[in-house]
C-alpha cells in the first residue's frame, strides 16, 4: 500500500512510461515462491491516472489503477477475474497503522539506470529483509 501512495505522487505531474526489472538475489524463498513473484513492472502515468502492471506467474496479472482519490486493483488468476477497490483515506490509514520504513541514503553510490543517474538507497521495515532502491532525482513530479 505504501508503493500506492508514493506512486500518486506521479499522477499529479508530467506524463511517462516506466518498465524496470525486479530480482530477488538474497531471498530465503523456494524455487516455487520464486516462480509465483514479478520480474518485470510496467507503470504509466499522465495527469490524474497512474497504471501499475505486474505479469506474475501461473498467468496471474494485476494492474493497480490509482486515481485522484481511489486505487482500484485488478486481478486475473489463472482466467478468474477480481477487483479490488479501496479510497486514498483508507489506504492512508493503513499504512499510519503498519509498520515504519527507514530509508538509509547511500552516498557516492550511483548507477546509470535508462540514462538517469541514480542514487542507491535502502529501505528497512522492522520483521523484513532490506530493500535496494535506485532513484533519480532528474524524473520531476509534483
Amino acid at each position: 500500500m505504501t508503493l500506492f501512495l508514493s506512486l500518486n505522487a506521479f499522477s499529479q505531474g508530467p506524463s511517462g512510461y516506466i518498465k524496470y526489472n525486479m530480482s530477488y538475489a538474497e531471498s530465503n524463498m523456494t524455487k516455487e515462491e520464486l516462480s509465483m513473484m514479478p520480474e518485470e513492472t510496467e507503470m504509466w502515468f499522465k495527469e490524474d491516472l497512474v497504471k501499475l502492471r505486474m505479469p506474475m506467474g501461473m498467468g496471474m496479472q494485476s494492474d493497480v489503477l490509482i486515481l485522484k482519490d481511489k486505487v482500484v486493483l485488478l486481478m486475473d488468476l489463472m482466467g478468474n477475474k477480481l477487483a479490488m477497490e479501496t479510497t486514498k483515506t483508507e489506504v492512508e490509514n493503513e499504512n499510519t497503522a503498519s509498520k515504519k520504513a527507514v530509508v538509509k541514503l547511500i552516498a557516492g553510490e550511483t548507477k546509470n539506470i535508462a540514462g538517469y543517474e541514480c542514487k542507491k538507497a535502502i529501505l528497512s521495515t522492522p520483521g523484513e529483509k532490506d530493500m535496494i532502491v535506485w532513484y533519480s532525482d532528474k524524473i520531476k513530479s509534483n
